[in-house]
């Protein structure tokens, strides 16, 4: 087999935010995998030792790529999610911190092409999404919840959408309990906030930790932590990984980690 035949063979994929912390850990842990082959680098600057091309032209593209992946910021992922839309590729989504605007914008395209949103790729995380939505009608009647997050200095959005993620899953119960007209367009933490005073987020930033969320649940006879360390971001780009694999045969559709790891039917 010549190069160009076992190139054929791997999933060419796009990393945009290539300069940032996950992204030079994707460029990293998806160079060591000979499924995948790393296309394009959406960055200025290509880092050291990776030779891979970083120009990427948005002219006659559409067969270049599989999959495009983004960890940028809300106003660039709302370019990229065009992108994709026009030439019919799938995109997976990492970054966090949209508007009511844009969120509205990435679940219209996802009626185009699929789209794997995640506030969170590591699967504890998505373990713990899946067990707080389990358990939330019990756990939201006789607990006090608060949220407590550390996250590295550098990191923009605060509070993480993992903390929103997880406060949504339980202020949301709150909304369909009281009946209240609470519809996608009005899914944000401020309305939510003014529907549940018991849940509060308090965040940190330091400069080393990687990402750590403190769950507390507490009531008068009792408290009980649950805590998750990351501890090495290659737990998140195992879950990009992962989450490739998945997509890349998807038809048309919004998707999350959840899926990726215990699949949609759950």
């Amino acid at each position: 087999m010549n190069v160009s035949e076992y190139d054929r063979n791997r999933i060419r994929i796009v990393i945009a935010g290539s300069s940032g912390r996950m992204g030079g850990s994707l460029i990293k842990f998806f160079s060591k995998d000979r499924r995948f082959l790393i296309k394009f680098l959406l960055e200025e600057s290509l880092k050291k030792g990776i030779k891979i091309r970083s120009y990427f032209s948005y002219q006659n593209i559409s067969d270049q790529f599989d999959i495009f992946v983004d960890f940028t910021s809300p106003l660039g992922t709302m370019k990229h999610v065009s992108l994709c839309k026009k030439l019919g590729k799938p995109i997976i989504i990492g970054t966090t911190g949209f508007d009511k605007r844009q969120i509205r914008y990435i679940a219209q395209f996802s009626q185009s092409i699929p789209i794997l949103i995640s506030e969170n790729f590591s699967f504890g995380m998505n373990f713990l999404f899946r067990s707080f939505q389990k358990f939330s009608n019990f756990l939201i009647k006789n607990y006090a919840i608060k949220i407590m997050e550390i996250h590295h200095k550098d990191k923009i959005d605060v509070p993480s959408g993992t903390s929103i993620k997880i406060k949504n899953i339980f202020s949301e119960l709150i909304v369909r309990e009281n009946n209240l007209d609470f519809n996608d367009e009005g899914r944000d933490c401020c309305k939510i906030d003014s529907q549940n005073k018991n849940i509060n987020i308090s965040s940190v930033r330091s400069f080393c930790s990687v990402s750590e969320h403190r769950i507390s649940f507490s009531n008068r006879y009792e408290k009980l932590d649950i805590k998750h360390t990351v501890q090495n971001r290659d737990v998140f780009c195992e879950g990009v990984m992962r989450s490739c694999l998945w997509i890349v045969n998807k038809d048309k559709g919004l998707y999350s980690s959840q899926e990726v790891f215990f699949e949609r039917d759950g």
